[in-house]
């Protein structure tokens, strides 16, 4: 990326593409996903963006509540080569919620490069497409709530992906945590699992894995590894199992 993408990314939007939300008794500015992606297409046509976890089926994970409702999506945006996290986020009762959190992810990665970043700064824009969008008052209130928790299925993922991790995947991996402040897999949020999850996918795919069955019967290196936040301190059958 240089320094002419940049500054364009930086500018200030038209006054024509800035709307107006009502919050809290007043009127915000805001630019919705289309004046972002439009900004995006005029830096780089080949701007993309991708989930940061996949299914079986290709498809992006989401993150879901107690409910089922699907409510944070983890993304990569990438611009002129540069790629960036974001994170799009909606109520539990968000109308075509998965299309909101799409668009919200994008609008966040896309404020890391700077756009319509002088709005952020002002505390304006946050949010502010989710809540437009929004068939219920009730929207938002997940922000007062308590996360909700790494569901069943995410724990058993996290802990056959760390079955196949040798030594060095793991130690990598309990980095992660660190690095992340991230607790113990049963005890983390859906959001946190889904973050950990795609960590050991990302360091599996390194080559920090050990085949699925060991030859003559031996023992695999998972056995002899230190224990990571969210296993036991003693492994059953080569395996980690979640606390």
């Amino acid at each position: 990326m240089d320094a002419s993408q940049q500054n364009r990314l930086r500018e200030p939007f038209p006054p024509e593409h800035v709307g107006k939300l009502p919050k809290s008794g007043t009127m915000l500015d805001y630019v919705g996903h289309g004046a972002v992606t439009d900004r995006l297409l005029e830096v780089d046509p080949e701007w993309n963006w991708e989930p940061v976890a996949t299914d079986d089926q290709g498809l992006p994970v989401f993150v879901y509540d107690e409910g089922l409702h699907p409510v944070a999506l983890w993304i990569r945006l990438t611009i002129g080569g540069v790629t960036r996290l974001g994170v799009g986020t909606c109520g539990p009762k968000q109308f075509d919620a998965e299309k909101v959190l799409i668009g919200d992810a994008i609008r966040n990665a896309a404020m890391r490069f700077g756009v319509a970043l002088d709005l952020w700064i002002r505390g304006q824009a946050e949010d502010a497409e989710a809540f437009v969008a929004s068939d219920t008052r009730e929207s938002r209130g997940r922000r007062n709530s308590t996360p909700a928790k790494a569901a069943e299925s995410q724990v058993s993922e996290f802990n056959g992906l760390l079955g196949r991790l040798d030594d060095a995947g793991k130690a990598r991996l309990k980095a992660w945590f660190t690095e992340n402040e991230c607790p113990p897999i049963a005890k983390a949020s859906a959001q946190q699992a889904a973050g950990a999850i795609a960590a050991a996918r990302e360091i599996a795919g390194d080559g920090g894995e050990v085949p699925d069955s060991p030859p003559d019967g031996t023992e695999t290196a998972t056995a002899q590894a230190a224990p990571l936040p969210g296993t036991t301190d003693t492994p059953s059958n080569g395996k980690e199992a979640a606390r």
